[in-house]
This record gives C-alpha cells, structure tokens and sequence, in this order.
C-alpha cells in the first residue's frame, strides 16, 4: 500500500509540473499523427498536449491533416469533470466571422447516467480491468450516443455517433479514471478554405448540468446557514459571509458552463 500511494503521489506530482510548464492556449499549429484512431485513448499522442487551460482545468491539442480538424481533451479525476463534462458535454465551437459552428458530445437527457467514482480517501491505484473503470466506460458507450450539431448544411442538429457526414467522437476513463475525449470534424463541413492556411477562432465550453446556474449562484442566497468555530461558539457574520461566497465560488466551478477562446491556424 505504501508503494501504490508513492506511486501515486509521484503521478499526481508530475502532472502539475507537466500543467505548468505548458501555456494556457496552444501556441502553434500542428500536423495530425498518421495513425490517428478516434477512441478515447491518447496512444497516437504519445500522452502529450499542446496546452493545459486553467480555466477549465484541461489539457488538450488542436491539430489537422488534409482532411480533418482535431481536438484531443484530458481532465484529471481531481477536476470536476464528472458534475460538468459528463453531465452537460464539451462544447467545441468553430468561428469565421459572423459564421458559427458547434458540436457538442456527450449529449444526455434531463436525467445524466451517474459514474462511479472511487471511494472518499481511496487511493489505490486501478487498472484498465478494474470494475469501477469498465463499468465507467461501458455506461458512457451505452448513453452516449449522439452528438449535437448547429451551423452545419445539410447536417440535422442531433445525429449519431455513427453518422455519414463522417464526424467521430469518443470518450473513455483511463485507469487512473482521468477521462480523455477525441473530436475529427471533417474539414469539408466547416466554413474554412481547405486551400490555405487559414485562421480561425474557436471556443471550448465545459457546459455543466440542466440546472447550470441555481438560484445561489447569482445571488447573495446563502448556502450556509450555521457554522461554529473550533470552540463551539458560533463564527461571526463576516466570517459566515467569507464561508458562504468560498462555497458558491467552489459551486460555480462544479455546475456553471467555463469556457475560454483562443486561435487556430491551419497546418498545410
């Protein structure tokens, strides 16, 4: 147990010296790997990405070939993914000018399946034939199903994971159940000439649940109603205030969409 826990607080360690050394947005362009499978795994990446956003707390890439535009997304267990990402999905938006193109995956309904998560203070670490992790991915290959779309012609705005316009997507949990998303968007669909080298904006929305924003979150609605201090006594009014504007803002980080913009610019 020992052992597993070093490894572990090693792993964790690396990570955040992996996060700070990238920048917040990827700075380049970037030629896609020719062995480019979209499955949930980062295996053609080589588990390396462009950028680590502090907004979102991702790590992710954009890249492209002759044929299709990329994005490759990572979230640590320890990022509130599993209240955000797999309740409302990313959001991928495309902008040219006033044109506007999104695609959306997962999609669920009013009622999101739940994830299993390790127990509180569980730090084993787990394998790829873990439980927890094949019942993670084998809920996620069920449900998620569709992808929505807007701003596309002659494309509907849900369609299937297995489509003809040729868009893939795949999500998968990881052993350590870090989750990792892939997106190939036919560049064919997109208001970009294929010819050049052409800049364009794009936007990542982390979308959060149906019920993004609750009534607390938008107003001084206490979250908090009685708190003591180590003695027992009860704290005073400026420190509840203190305590209940920390809780809204941890609140907001787990249900309220984040996103952030940045440019891309065609690799040729």
């Amino acid at each position: 147990m020992k052992r597993f826990l070093l490894i572990l607080l090693l792993g964790n360690m690396l990570n955040s010296a992996y996060a700070q050394k990238l920048p917040n947005v990827q700075q380049a362009s970037l030629r896609a790997p020719a062995n480019v499978k979209i499955d949930g795994k980062a295996d053609e990446w080589g588990d390396k990405y462009q950028a680590f956003n502090k907004a979102t707390e991702m790590f992710y890439t954009i890249c492209n070939d002759d044929e299709n535009l990329y994005l490759i997304c990572h979230f640590d267990p320890s990022t509130p993914i599993y209240t955000k990402v797999l309740t409302g999905g990313i959001t991928f938006l495309i902008k040219d000018g006033a044109k506007q193109q999104s695609f959306r995956y997962p999609v669920f309904d009013d009622h999101p399946p739940g994830f299993l998560r390790a127990a509180k203070g569980e730090t084993v670490i787990r394998k790829e034939d873990d439980p927890i992790v094949i019942k993670n991915n084998q809920t996620l290959k069920d449900q998620a199903k569709t992808i929505e779309v807007t701003g596309v012609k002659n494309i509907d705005s849900i369609i299937s994971i297995y489509n003809e316009p040729g868009i893939k997507v795949a999500g998968r949990f990881d052993a350590g159940q870090g989750y990792t998303y892939e997106l190939a968007i036919p560049l064919k669909h997109l208001h970009l000439d294929n010819n050049i080298a052409q800049r364009f904006e794009y936007q990542i929305l982390l979308n959060g649940g149906k019920n993004k924003y609750p009534k607390f979150l938008n107003d001084n609605t206490p979250v908090i109603f009685n708190m003591k201090a180590a003695d027992g006594s009860p704290v005073s009014d400026v420190e509840l205030a203190r305590a209940n504007e920390i809780q809204r803002r941890v609140l907001y980080k787990n249900y309220a969409t984040t996103d952030f913009s940045a440019f891309y610019k065609l690799s040729r």
